[in-house]
């Protein structure tokens, strides 16, 4: 009877030992075999080099350069509280950095855990040199991105981070690793696809313990493709120089093809601060700057325009034949409306005034009349046909697309009805009216080549493959109008009272508007927008000061100064058609 019992017990636990034996072999076993795998086989990833963002001549904006780290590989120290004190003195680095680098770094006992970043190349070359004597160190070269012309280009070339965890599941799927640098702004960020290059990898095997065996295979990574982008480096250079730390923008633009080649915001930013963890408190300071530096005011700072809007005015008034190039009224240096007096710029008064003579003068209340006579719907229409109240579609990310104010407009917003106040403000670009300078660009475009606006952009060729102009914008504007417009726009500059006489380059004549726009408390905005050379456009230029006073002092003054060195530039022909020599 016992005897028969124990068999029983016998044969329940072999039945079990069966079922136990055949989860863990056919049911479990793949997984398990899966994980241990997975435990035995290791990947280290070889991030890529990312590829270059060049200027139109091959200057480089953006390249990862060779630079050394220093790195331990924890399994071949032999005593690691003694490597400490002599790499500290070698690095010229404490020992306790060294060491909470060592720990935030360690990944396994065979990857290399880095301890000092960016070493100079004969520190680099006396380590190589004695590692008998240094058991376990490893000077490895890695790529660091770096930016030549620093705070000149970092609004307009953007930065790099690394991937946010709510872009991370999304860049997963393309390739993207969880500690990749990633395009944040700007070009670095519209084209970080193509700079990215592909990761690869090192697969090795180790032990129990985690120390390398062999290793099993090698993908060689992919290096990101070079872009190249419309902008002349000199030339930016030279138009961040002319800001002299200033807030604003300054736009230049070949009117042939919309190519940009000027494109600065100021105050700007250091793009290598991001990428150096020693400059933290550089990049604090860069968040915490009441000015701004990380606002890209070329595209996203939607001001108002002042009197450079009075070339819309102008057009409302003679494409609605309201207004021809004979209309004239008087100027005595201020105009009534019911009891409210609204003042021109110039106190004694400007006297009887044309459209061209008021272009001139930039006269406030030749266009008070003006635009009370075409009314808001039709200014703001003759807005939106110059662009006005979109965005220009740049290859910058960020855009605004500004505000063209009307009476919908306002009684959808405000529940309000539109006041005749208000057409006077707007015609001489103040009020609710909001525009960027990438914006007043367009619409000089679109006046010096009778009314075909080229697309502005900045990519230029990928991996030296040209990517070609995108198709320009046209308008259906009145070619009469513009005419008239740009014969005021030459008497700006050209004539001796104009107010953007400040911008005249001898042998470079060109066209121009100024404007001088109230912005709240402080001085107002200094605007000017133009462009040469007068008879065949080339160029537009578009010089934006936030509060930096008058539009015919500041703004022209800078303009001059660049007309000057497009003069003298390469890719501008002279007046009479001759190539010019020297560069800007």
């Amino acid at each position: 009877m016992r005897l028969a019992w124990v068999e029983r017990v016998f044969l329940i636990a072999l039945a079990g030992l069966a079922v136990a034996l055949a989860l863990f072999q056919l049911a479990w076993g793949p997984s398990y075999r899966r994980i241990a795998e997975q435990n035995r086989i290791r990947l280290m990833p070889l991030p890529a080099v990312r590829g270059s963002i060049l200027d139109r001549h091959g200057a480089a904006l953006a390249e990862d350069q060779l630079s050394f780290n220093v790195a331990v590989i924890p399994q071949e120290v032999r005593d690691p509280a003694s490597l400490w004190g002599p790499l500290s003195r070698r690095l010229g680095a404490s020992a306790d950095r060294l060491q909470r680098a060592y720990r935030r770094h360690y990944t396994a006992p065979f990857a290399p855990a880095m301890v000092a970043r960016d070493i100079e190349m004969a520190s680099a070359f006396a380590l190589e040199e004695q590692r008998i004597e240094w058991p376990g160190v490893v000077v490895l070269p890695a790529p660091r991105r770096r930016y030549p012309l620093g705070e000149a280009e970092g609004a307009i070339v953007g930065y790099l981070g690394m991937a946010d965890p709510a872009a991370w599941k999304t860049l997963q799927a393309y390739g993207y690793h969880v500690r990749d640098w990633v395009g944040k702004s700007g070009i670095e960020r519209l084209y970080d696809a193509a700079l990215h290059g592909i990761n690869g990898g090192v697969q090795v095997e180790v032990d129990h313990r985690g120390r390398l065996v062999r290793q099993l295979g090698l993908k060689p990574p992919v290096r990101g493709q070079n872009i190249t982008v419309t902008l002349d480096a000199a030339l930016q250079q030279h138009c961040y120089r002319l800001l002299a730390g200033r807030r604003g923008s300054i736009l230049v633009m070949a009117l042939d093809t919309g190519e940009l080649w000027g494109a600065v915001s100021s105050p700007g930013f250091d793009p290598e601060a991001f990428v150096d963890p020693d400059r933290d408190a550089t990049v604090e300071g860069y968040l915490a700057d009441d000015r701004r530096p990380l606002f890209n005011r070329a595209v996203a700072g939607a001001v108002p325009p002042g009197s450079v809007f009075k070339i819309v005015t102008a057009y409302a008034g003679l494409s609605s034949q309201k207004a021809s190039p004979a209309t004239t009224y008087q100027c005595p240096g201020q105009f009534q409306l019911g009891n409210v007096t609204f003042d021109c710029w110039y106190a004694p008064g400007h006297g009887p005034q044309t459209v061209t003579d008021a272009l001139r003068h930039s006269c406030n209340v030749f266009f008070y009349q003006m635009g009370l006579r075409v009314g808001p719907a039709a200014l703001a229409a003759s807005a939106r046909l110059f662009g006005y109240g979109q965005p220009s579609r740049v290859d910058l990310p960020g855009e605004a697309g500004g505000l063209v104010p009307d009476p919908t407009w306002k009684q959808r917003r405000w529940r309000q009805p539109w006041f005749p106040g208000e057409t006077v403000n707007v015609a001489i670009g103040q009020g609710a009216l909001l525009v960027t300078p990438m914006q007043v660009l367009r619409m000089t475009a679109f006046v010096a080549r009778d009314g075909r606006a080229p697309q502005p952009h900045l990519l230029k060729a990928i991996e030296g493959h040209p990517v070609g102009a995108p198709p320009e914008t046209p308008a259906a504007l009145d070619q009469s109008a513009l005419s008239v417009i740009r014969q005021g726009m030459e008497a700006v500059i050209m004539s001796e009272d104009g107010t953007g006489r400040l911008a005249r380059v001898a042998g470079f004549p060109a066209a121009g508007k100024t404007g001088t726009a109230q912005a709240g408390e402080g001085w107002p905005h200094a605007w000017f927008c133009g462009y040469a050379p007068i008879g065949r456009p080339q160029v537009a230029v578009v010089v934006f000061v936030e509060h930096g006073g008058k539009g015919g002092e500041v703004a022209a003054g800078i303009a001059g100064q660049i007309f000057e060195a497009l003069a003298a530039h390469p890719i501008v022909e002279s007046s009479d058609g001759s190539p010019p020599s020297g560069s800007a």
